[in-house]
């Protein structure tokens, strides 16, 4: 008899013929064949969907990895040398990855083709291993590891589940890790020691899982490198294609050098950030002819998924930096005092509103000292002013308790996420505002802190990776591939964590509470700074911080807990970047994204919707005109009450 390939008829002496043909004995083989069917199915459908979502994370982690390593060499405030240090680590960095996914993607070709593990026991015995501790080898580690993740946990099913996906996920990586290993021991001992020895060694070992005999042979012939007679036959014309192949790879190299060249004439030229990305995908890709040439078995088509994949994704997230850039009036008042006159916003609603619209930060000194959300967003909002930020902030606080306000520093607008330091000796408070995006500088700004975390968000509607993936392996590797810092480059805010230390010993000393906001990219930076000097942060529309904490530098999550207040309206596509670590306050927003992403919505809504400013302040006719499409809403997508 004949099962998958392998002949199971062996020699049996006088009357053992009589026991097999018995009832029994039958059922016992039906059912050990059958067994063996499932168990070879479960062990395909388990390393295929392990090795797909480890290829998936891989190019993804890889694409935010690279994208943001690209942007920090087109910051501008880095030194040349790191620029040229730079821009070549990413595509080096990206062939590194993209060779540990190709293998990634031989363990699961090693799955659809014939029985599962063919070529990789192929290669094992081929490399002097003895079969039956490669048998044992691959049973430990495709059970074993899994079943050691699980043990972390038997609270609840998805635990479980996820801790097997896990180890999963870990073994597939050693496999993908060993495979490449035993191809070089393969190809030192081929040309020296006979294979026959192993075939046989091979054929004699038997376990649950065991390739056709067949395909062994077939398999280990190719992994030591036995030329056959054909090949043989053909070594002139595989000695022409060999220098031909030489000839290209040197063709491939200078191209590789001239589109670097490009490269860095784009950035000293300031060709602008999509020049530079398109010289980019031409060096990664000339990059690979390049190794295609001179090494062929190094690279697969592996490495073209993942540049199609990095293009594609890379795009999206330069796109929503953009998104981000605040647009429409930034010289305009934002809330005005309540005797002047408004004409166009109607009086507040009566609705019950937001349980957070009574929500004050500061030590009650009197009522009128604390802050509320409409004095943040005023001065989230002012830092935005190109030549009237200190009118929009005074005219913003006209009237009220801190009219009184002092703005000891105000960046030039130049500067990336230009931030005021800002006084109110009244309240006995001090306030660092911090800009969103608003220059090309901000839009790299913006890249370099979220852009690999929006890749991951964008392919986890398509893949698990957030649940497959640990958390605190991404986290690692975000902070370990970070490009910058290998060439002793200073994260985007570390001037802006300089001054807010300063600036909170000062206010130490001088008896003041110290808070500090913002809004998109501001609102990011300005959570980092509360989470890492322990200071409250309110924000408006910030991107997440989960998967980016440890890059941070914040210690845990605990200290966003903390600090962290963050305004985040629906609709609006920054603030869903990532998760949220703090406490969020959401909103609702009927508009379109770029709408809702402007602080000015957040003015109106709580304007209306808390019965006004607790200050008596209304917002300005040009506020109220960006603002109408809310007011003016018949859908009923935004529930107003007259």
């Amino acid at each position: 008899m004949t099962v998958q390939g392998v002949d199971l008829e062996l020699p049996r002496p006088d009357g053992a013929g009589d026991e097999a043909s018995k009832p029994g004995a039958v059922s016992t083989r039906a059912f050990s064949d059958a067994f063996q069917r499932k168990y070879t199915i479960s062990i395909k459908l388990r390393m295929v969907y392990w090795s797909v979502m480890l290829f998936v994370s891989l190019a993804t982690l890889t694409t935010g990895t690279c994208l943001q390593g690209f942007c920090a060499a087109l910051y501008t405030t880095a030194a040349n040398a790191e620029v040229l240090v730079a821009f070549g680590a990413v595509p080096v960095t990206f062939i590194l990855l993209a060779i540990l996914s190709d293998q990634v993607v031989q363990v699961c070709y090693d799955q659809l083709q014939g029985e599962p593990f063919s070529r990789f026991r192929a290669l094992c015995v081929a490399a002097g291993l003895p079969a039956p501790i490669a048998n044992c080898g691959i049973l430990v580690l495709f059970e074993g590891l899994p079943l050691c993740y699980v043990m972390k946990s038997f609270d609840t099913l998805s635990l479980f589940v996820q801790n097997y996906c896990h180890g999963g996920l870990v073994a597939v990586a050693v496999f993908a890790i060993l495979l490449p290993i035993f191809r070089f021991v393969v190809l030192v001992r081929g040309t020296r020691d006979s294979v026959s020895p192993h075939h046989e060694e091979l054929q004699k070992t038997s376990i649950l899982v065991c390739p056709r005999r067949s395909d062994c042979r077939q398999m280990c012939q190719n992994a030591r490198g036995e030329a056959s007679a054909e090949q043989q036959e053909q070594g002139g014309e595989s000695g022409g294609t060999l220098s031909a192949r030489s000839k290209w790879a040197v063709i491939w190299s200078v191209a590789c050098v001239v589109v670097y060249g490009l490269c860095m004439a784009s950035y000293f030229a300031n060709l602008g950030i999509w020049v530079s990305f398109v010289f980019l995908l031409l060096l990664l890709l000339t990059s690979y002819y390049g190794i295609e040439n001179l090494a062929p078995r190094l690279l697969g088509d592996t490495y073209l998924v993942m540049l199609v994949l990095y293009a594609l994704l890379s795009s999206s997230a330069l796109l929503l930096s953009m998104q981000s850039i605040t647009t429409g009036h930034q010289n305009r008042d934002m809330l005005v005092e309540s005797w002047r006159p408004v004409t166009a916003m109607p009086p507040p609603s009566a609705s019950n509103g937001y349980p957070h619209c009574s929500l004050r930060w500061g030590n009650t000194t009197g009522t009128d000292t604390q802050l509320n959300l409409f004095d943040f967003a005023v001065m989230a909002d002012a830092v935005y002013g190109s030549t009237a930020a200190e009118q929009m902030l005074r005219r913003g606080m006209n009237g009220t308790t801190l009219e009184d306000l002092e703005i000891e520093e105000l960046q030039n607008t130049s500067f990336m996420a230009r931030y005021a330091i800002i006084k109110f000796p009244t309240a006995k408070k001090r306030v660092m505002a911090i800009r969103g995006t608003q220059n090309f500088d901000d839009i790299l700004a913006d890249v370099d802190l979220f852009a690999p975390s929006a890749v991951i968000d964008a392919m986890t509607y398509f893949f698990p990776i957030t649940s497959i993936v640990p958390k605190h392996v991404i986290r690692w590797y975000f902070k370990f591939f970070n490009l910058k810092a290998w060439f002793g480059g200073r994260s985007l805010f570390a001037d802006h964590l300089d001054e807010a230390r300063r600036q909170k010993q000062l206010s130490d000393e001088q008896g003041l509470e110290f808070f500090i906001t913002g809004h998109s990219l501001g609102g990011c930076i300005a959570a980092i700074l509360g989470g890492q000097v322990g200071v409250p942060a309110v924000t408006f529309s910030p991107p997440g911080q989960d998967l980016m904490i440890d890059r941070f530098g914040v210690e845990g999550e605990r200290e966003f807990w903390g600090s962290l207040t963050a305004v985040v309206p629906d609709n609006d596509l920054v603030p869903r970047v990532d998760y949220q670590l703090g406490t969020s306050l959401p909103m609702v927003c009927p508009g379109n994204p770029e709408e809702c992403h402007r602080v000015s919505w957040a003015v109106c809504e709580l304007y209306d919707r808390c019965g006004g400013d607790p200050r008596g302040r209304r917002p300005s006719d040009a506020v109220t005109q960006e603002c109408m499409y809310r007011l003016n809403d018949v859908s009923g997508a935004w529930p107003r009450s007259s």
